[in-house]
């Protein structure tokens, strides 16, 4: 059962910790998070167009530390339009892309929200990357956008 966002935002407030499960199509991977996201965005750079199929990527960005997975993952490494190093990290098996990790923000974990086993969890605050956005991909109109990646970031 999802739990509603006013819920999410209680637990994150007190500082109890919530557990975020996801994993591949397949279920050769899986993960687990215990922790509070550090924020949640939608990103609309060209590499995330790829690495989806869509217009953009849902992403939630977690403690590293906080982050476990069992099952074997393959990698993808590209230099991203931050200038940053980006390594993407998928299942050999049935392609589904689960997380990404990158070198500016060693302290983080990037996950795609399509790949948690409750994706209502999902609450947007940010849209990054906006310059090279498609016209046909609609975002929330009330999310503030960014032309590229916000140079500082407490991740």
């Amino acid at each position: 059962m999802a739990m509603p966002a006013q819920f999410e935002t209680f637990w994150k407030h007190w500082g109890m910790l919530m557990i975020y499960r996801g994993g591949c199509r397949c279920g050769r991977v899986s993960y687990q998070i215990e922790a509070a996201p550090k924020f949640q965005l939608h990103c609309q750079c060209v590499e995330c167009q790829k690495l989806t199929g869509a217009g953009h990527a849902a992403i939630i960005v977690f403690p590293k530390d906080a982050f476990a997975s069992k099952g074997t993952v393959k990698t993808f490494g590209y230099r991203a339009e931050s200038g940053h190093d980006v390594i993407h990290h998928f299942c050999g098996e049935c392609g589904a892309p689960l997380y990404n990790l990158n070198s500016h923000y060693t302290n983080a974990v990037y996950i795609m929200v399509g790949s948690l086993e409750d994706p209502s969890l999902f609450a947007p605050e940010r849209i990054v990357f906006a310059s090279s956005g498609q016209e046909w991909d609609i975002m929330d109109p009330e999310l503030p956008g960014f032309q590229g990646m916000p140079k500082r970031w407490a991740v």
